[in-house]
């Protein structure tokens, strides 16, 4: 274990399930379960709030099996982790920064996009294709 010394830390903006940690700990669990609309005419139907509804937010996700288990040692000669100066933009959807040491981290941020326009933006950077029904998430 160590000490960890941050002089100074800026950031600007810290959103949806995100943490800034100075020092160690041993598990950190980060989630964001989120679902953005946006409609040229603001129409909601009723159901649309409820995650259950998407299979995008019901389908559990895979996890890595590690398999490797690699001998490690460590000679820490000054115990303290010393930082100056940190600027950060942004950190989102469960983004983490740390200054320290972490033993398992654990991150899922799932993010439902739906836009509905009355005329599709087409453009020559993005040309109007089809989106097929069945990769629409439900």
């Amino acid at each position: 274990m160590r000490t960890s010394v941050v002089d100074t830390f800026e950031d600007n903006t810290l959103l949806f399930s995100s943490v800034i940690e100075i020092g160690d700990t041993a598990i950190v669990d980060l989630k964001a379960d989120i679902f953005a609309i946006q409609r040229e005419i603001p129409f909601f139907y009723g159901h649309e709030g409820s995650f259950n509804y998407y299979t995008a937010f019901r389908v559990p996700l895979l996890k890595a099996n590690i398999y490797e288990n690699p001998s490690t040692s460590y000679i820490n000669d000054n115990p303290i982790i010393k930082v100056d100066h940190i600027k950060i933009l942004g950190i989102s959807t469960s983004g983490y920064v740390q200054i320290g040491s972490t033993k398992d981290i654990y991150a899922q941020a799932r993010v439902f996009d739906v836009r509905h326009f009355l005329h599709y933006p087409v453009s020559e950077d993005y040309p109007l294709t089809e989106i097929h029904p069945s990769s629409r998430g439900y």
